[in-house]
């Protein structure tokens, strides 16, 4: 019975020995901070009657006055695409006829709307392209009687230049 018991606590040791060692994976508790890239700049033909009279305001937004419009830059974070639609127009994206091209390698989002004020109709124009990390932002509103014009000529070529660039790639000539 002795030589028995040995085999027996000789067989647990050995046992005990083949077990599989653990393996374990370091896992952060908290997700790394990805820095956010820096916003680009607006850039686009400024009309030459709204070349003195401008206002900065401390969101980013800037309010170029025209002689018949008004024009509104503003660079917000990207992401929620309807925010940013309904702070500048006033509308919930699903009610605007919203034009998706592309730009580049962006997104670029144009949609008019009308709106009704104490000396009548008003009209707006928005584009906003989009490049992952932020909403660059151009609106024009103008009285209806106006703005029919303004769409054709002036407005056309403002538009038509509203682009996104590196602070270090604009050429200022001052003039």
């Amino acid at each position: 019975m002795g030589k028995l018991l040995v085999m027996i606590l000789l067989l647990c040791v050995l046992f005990v020995g083949c077990g599989s060692s653990q393996t374990l994976e370091t896992v952060m508790d908290t997700p790394g901070i990805e820095q956010q890239a820096s916003a680009l700049q607006i850039v686009f033909n400024l009309p030459e009657e709204a070349a003195q009279q401008t206002m900065e305001e401390d969101d980013g937004c800037t309010i170029y006055f025209c002689e018949d419009f008004e024009l509104i830059t503003r660079t917000v974070d990207g992401g929620d695409l309807s925010k940013t639609i309904f702070n500048t127009t006033g509308f919930d994206k699903e009610t605007l006829e919203i034009i998706e091209t592309k730009h580049g390698e962006n997104k670029k989002y144009v949609c008019t709307w009308v709106t009704t004020g104490e000396e009548g109709n008003c009209v707006g124009r928005c584009a906003i392209i989009d490049d992952g990390a932020y909403h660059y932002v151009l609106s024009a509103t103008a009285e209806e009687h106006v703005a029919g014009e303004l769409a054709q000529g002036v407005w056309k070529e403002v538009f038509n230049s509203f682009r996104i660039a590196h602070p270090q790639d604009i050429v200022n000539s001052g003039s």
